[in-house]
């Protein structure tokens, strides 16, 4: 016997056993787990991380996207709600988010001025819709899109500036199919403020809110559009035109001369605006579409918000009645690796089911054309009739990358003249003064 050989018979032997052992494991993983779930990602599913304020409505239509996806692609959604988050902290929270690179959101739903501001963080989308996917959607709400002629985003929902007006409470009045007839065609600011109700509740005919917020801009907007001025000419601040002091004027004298609107609107912004008109049975407020249905109330007041009604806003004598248009749009991040799949997400959301889902559920008025001129659908939801009159002469805010500073200065000094902290005067210098500093 050659005990020299011993040792290397032994480590043969162990190298064809190990080697043995080994291919068994191989064959029963690759058994379990086939090959190409190592070789490829195709096979998995792509998740979309889709952030707004997650209504029911969203979930409907994200429920129904995922079930026709099923195994390809799945929508997550991150909910930012606006009881926990102001507008102004949802766009800091997206930021924030944005900034970081984050793979977390690959679709998110921002204002329609905020798109200039967002566009450096979203993915350019020209050669991702063709103008088949655009056509159906209304002109005004496609405008929003653009920024430096590149197309960023998609309409979400679009919404306009309404005047609410109770109409139990306007049937005290003698004349109420005549105010009826008015307000059908357009009230004046005159008309409105000799309107005779009585209301044991308060003598405020009128709200409007007028905090240091983008809500109290649109009010200005509307109100220097019934004179027939736009606050924002050729895309700059419209200084000049007579309207603009004349805007700050009227709603200054609704509160100290008329005496038609309390002084506390300059703590209101819409909600809480909305919440003391039912409270306080105030006769007529501003407010968007959504807010009948977006806004909760106590069922004590329910009733009233079921006779609440929609006008146009009032107008000046010689002018017409005009409204801001509104909205939120839909941008894909740059930094996603699912761009693909966050199209397919978007096309869906603005398909005419998708949207009437919205509008049912939530009173988001829809972007698509069809729904507004296809009598099956007047039928169903008469008001989009009114509504398309109302987004067809809407006025748009300016377009610019700077565009939160332009207004937090604007409205910030238009508060202070309504609480007569400063003149009229002093503070349209101001805000002349101080909006040269950030747009030259």
């Amino acid at each position: 016997m050659n005990l020299k050989l011993l040792p290397q018979n032994t480590l043969r032997t162990r190298l064809v056993f190990l080697i043995t052992i080994i291919s068994i494991l191989l064959s029963v993983l690759f058994y379990i787990f086939p090959f190409q779930r190592f070789a490829t990602s195709e096979n998995e599913v792509k998740k979309v991380y889709f952030a707004e304020n997650i209504t029911p409505a969203h979930l409907d239509i994200i429920g129904k996207f995922n079930e026709l996806y099923k195994g390809e692609i799945e929508v997550v959604p991150v909910d930012i709600p606006y009881d926990r988050f102001t507008t102004n902290k949802r766009k800091e929270l997206i930021t924030r988010n944005l900034r970081s690179r984050s793979s977390r959101i690959d679709v998110f739903a921002v204002d329609q001025i905020w798109i200039p501001r967002f566009s450096k963080w979203a993915e350019p989308l020209n050669s991702l819709f063709d103008k088949s996917d655009l056509r159906p959607i209304i002109e005004q709400a496609l405008k929003t899109c653009t920024y430096n002629d590149t197309l960023y985003s998609i309409p979400l929902f679009i919404d306009i500036g309404v005047l609410y007006y109770r109409e139990d409470l306007l049937k005290s009045s003698i004349n109420f199919e005549l105010l009826k007839e008015k307000l059908d065609e357009g009230i004046t600011w005159k008309e409105l403020a000799n309107i005779d109700v009585r209301n044991p509740k308060t003598n405020y005919k009128y709200l409007f809110h007028a905090d240091n917020f983008e809500g109290l801009l649109c009010n200005l907007m509307e109100v220097a559009g019934g004179f027939g001025g736009n606050l924002f000419q050729n895309n700059k601040v419209n200084f000049s035109h007579p309207s603009f002091k004349l805007s700050i004027s009227l709603l200054h004298d609704l509160i100290h001369y008329q005496k038609i609107s309390p002084a506390i609107v300059t703590t209101f912004n819409e909600r809480e605006s909305f919440l003391y008109a039912i409270k306080n049975d105030i006769l007529f407020f501003r407010g968007w579409p959504t807010a009948k249905k977006i806004i909760p109330v106590d069922k004590e007041h329910q009733c009233k918000v079921d006779n609440l009604k929609i006008a146009y806003l009032p107008r000046a004598e010689i002018g017409e009645s005009r409204s801001t248009i509104g909205g939120w749009n839909m941008m894909i991040s740059k930094f996603s690796s699912v761009k693909e799949e966050a199209v397919e997400f978007i096309k869906f959301v603005i398909m005419e089911r998708s949207q009437e889902i919205i509008f049912s559920k939530r009173g988001y008025l829809p972007i698509l054309k069809e729904m507004y001129t296809n009598q099956e659908y007047l039928n169903k939801y008469p008001d989009l009739e009114f509504y398309y009159k109302l987004i067809s002469h809407g006025i748009h805010r300016l377009v610019h990358p700077n565009y939160t500073m332009i207004s937090d200065i604007i409205t910030s000094n238009v508060k202070s003249a309504l609480n007569r902290e400063v003149s009229i005067n002093e503070a349209v210098k101001s805000i002349e003064t101080e909006i040269s500093k950030v747009t030259n």
